[in-house]
C-alpha cells in the first residue's frame, strides 16, 4: 500500500459492481495555464493491482539494466534506445488505461466561452459544455494569434486567465477592467474572432458575479485547475453500470474533499484516497503512462503518437488535436 495522505470515503452498498482505479498528471501549471510552459496537460487513469503494478515497474527496470535511481519517470522510458517499452506501455497487453489530454490554452479558452457565453460555470466541469462554445474556443484558438500577432493575443490570454483566477496574489486586485480593455482592443479589429469575442462584452456582469461568488466560497473549485474536471472523467469513463468506484490519486493540492464530494453528487464514487506517488506503484504506472501522453500528443510526427488513440478519452477531442 502506498503512504496514505487524505482519503475521502462515504461507504458502498454490499454485493454491488465495484472497480478500483488509479491517477496521476503530467503538466501540472499551477493554474497559469497561458504562459506557454507546459503545452499539454495529461491525466491518466490505470485499473491495475499492486503486485501487477510491482512487476511492471520491476520489468522496465530490468529491460533498461535497472535505469534511474529513484522514482522512475517517464523521461527516462521515453529516452530513444527505450521505445519498445513505450510500445509495450501502451499496447494490448500493456495496463488497462485511459488518458485525458488537454491543450491548456484552448482549456482557457473554453472555460471563457463558457463563463461569458451564459452557460453554467463549475470548476468541476469540463469546459466547453456545448458544442457552441467548443467550437467558439476552437476558432479564437486557432485564429486569434494569426489575426492579432502573439504579442496582442498573449496579451488578451493573460487578461483572460486573471479574469477566472481567484486564488493567487499575481494578480490584479480587480481584474475585471484590464479584461474588458484587452476585449476592447481586439474588437477594434473586425474579422471572425471579433464576431466571436463581441457577444463577451455583454455579459462581464456574469463574470464579476461568478468571481464574487468564487471568492466567497474558496473551498469550491476553481476554474482553470484541469486535474479537478479529469478526475471527473476519470470517474465517468471507469463507473461500473448500477456500481461503485474508488480512485487513489497522487497527491495533489487540488483535489480537495469539497470538490470530491461535487464530483461524487449523484454518481457512485464512494472513496478517493490521495497517497504519496513514491510509495504506491500503482501511481507510478499511472504517472508513467500520463508523462508518456504528455510528450506524445506534444511531438509532432511521433510515430508513437497514434498508440494514444484507444487509450484517448473522447471528450479530449475538442480540447487538444488528434495525435
Amino acid at each position: 500500500m502506498g503512504t496514505v495522505i487524505r482519503r475521502w470515503e462515504s461507504g458502498r452498498p454490499r454485493g454491488t459492481p465495484h472497480v478500483e482505479i488509479v491517477c496521476d498528471e503530467s503538466g501540472f501549471a499551477g493554474g497559469n495555464l497561458v504562459g506557454g510552459h507546459v503545452p499539454v496537460f495529461a491525466h491518466a487513469s490505470v485499473r491495475i493491482g499492486h503486485a501487477e503494478a510491482a512487476e511492471v515497474i520491476a520489468g522496465l527496470r530490468r529491460r533498461m539494466d535497472g535505469g534511474p535511481s529513484g522514482e522512475l519517470k517517464a523521461g527516462a522510458v521515453l529516452r530513444p534506445r527505450h521505445r519498445d517499452l513505450v510500445r509495450d506501455l501502451l499496447g494490448p497487453d500493456g495496463p488497462d488505461a485511459r488518458v485525458h489530454l488537454i491543450d491548456p490554452v484552448r482549456f482557457t479558452l473554453a472555460r471563457l466561452c463558457d463563463l461569458l457565453g451564459g452557460q453554467e460555470v463549475r470548476g468541476t466541469d469540463l469546459p466547453g459544455r456545448g458544442s457552441e462554445a467548443r467550437r467558439a474556443a476552437l476558432t479564437l484558438h486557432v485564429q486569434g494569434p494569426k489575426t492579432y500577432g502573439r504579442e496582442r493575443w498573449h496579451r488578451f490570454l493573460t487578461a483572460a486567465s486573471d479574469l477566472m483566477r481567484t486564488n493567487t496574489r499575481w494578480t490584479p486586485r480587480e481584474p475585471l477592467a484590464p479584461f474588458a480593455a484587452a476585449l476592447d482592443d481586439l474588437l477594434s479589429t473586425p474579422g471572425e474572432v471579433a464576431d466571436v469575442l463581441r457577444p463577451m462584452r455583454d455579459r462581464l456582469p456574469a463574470a464579476a458575479a461568478v468571481r464574487a461568488a468564487l471568492k466567497a466560497d474558496p473551498k469550491r473549485a476553481t476554474l482553470l485547475e484541469p486535474v479537478v474536471p479529469a478526475l471527473g472523467r476519470a470517474a465517468a469513463m471507469w463507473m461500473p453500470p448500477g456500481g461503485t468506484l474508488a480512485i487513489t490519486h497522487d497527491d495533489q493540492s487540488a483535489i480537495t474533499p469539497e470538490r470530491i464530494a461535487a464530483i461524487a453528487a449523484g454518481t457512485g464514487l464512494v472513496e478517493v484516497t490521495l497517497v504519496d506517488s513514491r510509495t504506491d506503484p500503482r501511481v507510478q504506472v499511472a504517472d508513467l503512462i500520463a508523462g508518456i501522453a504528455r510528450h506524445l500528443a506534444g511531438s509532432t510526427g511521433d510515430d508513437l503518437a497514434p498508440m494514444l488513440l484507444p487509450i484517448l478519452d473522447p471528450e479530449s477531442r475538442g480540447m487538444i488535436d488528434p495525435p
